[in-house]
């Protein structure tokens, strides 16, 4: 008995110290990988202070991937995907403003990669671009296959280039919803509301069998002027609009490269390897250098503090949703605080949410 009890008590103690062992590993693994992907990231993950000089020539690099929000965040760590790393559109279009003016910049190229971001989005930082290129400098545009979306962006560049086994997908807008009224009815919940105006239509899915007239009517609304937006911006290519209505109803992305090109979607048909000449090329440039945009950003100079100034107040997200969203009384102390700031002559409220509480709102 001596001896059983002998024998399980060192298992015990030799188990124990295995897991102290194991958990000591661990914490030294996660320490150590934690500390190397900080500083790798440091260079190419936006919204991480890098110190790096911008050449005397050089094209800035607009590679667009992960999260396109109003405001560049503070801190933007990425350890496991690079897909989620936040990029500030203000921090985007501050830069292509800047590099208008700046001898050093010669041309833009744009990479999109895999990335949200909305129809206005875009449109802030296609109007940006359009301005760049009115300077004379060239803006390139390459992907192996464009979606709607980075279609709409990347069709304002100078010459937009497609890898010859890609796709241009332009494909309209559409809109729709699901009703659960009878699904409801079925297992025996009843739903009621009280609403306030026609066009509140959000809890028609509970309430309804299919849409409301008014419903539709704004649906409508909403969809005509984001295909009307995207419609406009590619007809600057020279495409008419009543062809342009074809290429959506006609579903390009099957289609192939060589007939994105035959309509004019697209400029050229090139392997990556390739854009370095083409930009080379449109640049003037004998090897071209590259900066992204967290590169660039801050490299320039001017635009002190001149006494009165204009603040943009920022309202991002859902108010009071508990989250990331708008708190309502942090925001109000943000107002209170710019109230009695004598070097603020006026603010700026910009304002990104679907909604929220209503008692936080007012």
């Amino acid at each position: 008995m001596k001896d059983f009890l002998k024998m399980m008590a060192a298992s015990m103690i030799g188990t124990g110290i295995l897991w102290i062992i194991l958990f000591g590993m661990i914490i030294a693994a996660v320490a150590q990988t934690c500390v190397s992907v900080t500083e790798s990231m440091a260079d190419k993950v936006e919204g991480l202070p890098v110190d790096k000089e911008v050449p005397e020539e050089a094209v800035l690099h607009l590679k667009l991937q992960g999260t396109i929000e109003d405001r560049h965040p503070s801190q933007n760590y990425s350890f496991w995907n690079d897909g989620d790393v936040v990029t500030g559109l203000d921090r985007i279009t501050e830069s292509i403003e800047q590099a208008k003016a700046d001898d050093r910049i010669k041309g833009i190229l744009i990479e999109p990669g895999i990335f949200g971001a909305g129809t206005a989005t875009l449109g802030e930082i296609r109007e940006k671009l359009k301005e760049f290129k009115e300077t004379g400098k060239p803006v390139i545009a390459y992907a192996g296959v464009y979606t709607q979306g980075e279609y709409f962006l990347c069709s304002v560049a100078s010459c937009v280039c497609l890898n010859p086994v890609g796709s241009v997908d332009v494909r309209g807008v559409a809109y729709q919803t699901s009703y659960v009224k009878e699904l409801m009815k079925k297992i025996g919940v009843e739903v009621q509301v009280v609403k306030v105006g026609d066009f509140k239509s959000y809890t028609e899915m509970y309430t309804n069998s299919g849409m409301s007239e008014p419903s539709r009517l704004q649906a409508r609304v909403l969809v005509g002027d984001v295909w009307d937006c995207i419609a406009g911006a590619v007809s600057e290519r020279g495409i008419d609009r009543a062809v342009i209505n074809q290429i959506a109803d006609s579903m390009t992305a099957f289609r192939g490269a060589n007939a994105s090109r035959d309509m004019n979607l697209v400029d050229r048909l090139c392997y990556r390897s390739q854009v370095d000449s083409i930009v080379a090329s449109a640049t003037g440039m004998k090897k071209p250098e590259y900066v992204t945009v967290n590169d660039y950003y801050g490299s320039w100079t001017g635009g002190g503090d001149n006494g009165e100034q204009i603040a943009v107040l920022y309202a991002t997200g859902e108010i009071d949703n508990g989250g990331n969203g708008i708190d309502s009384k942090e925001m109000c102390k943000t107002i209170e605080k710019l109230k009695a700031d004598d070097d603020v002559c006026a603010v700026v409220l910009r304002v990104n949410s679907p909604g929220g509480s209503a008692y936080g709102s007012e």
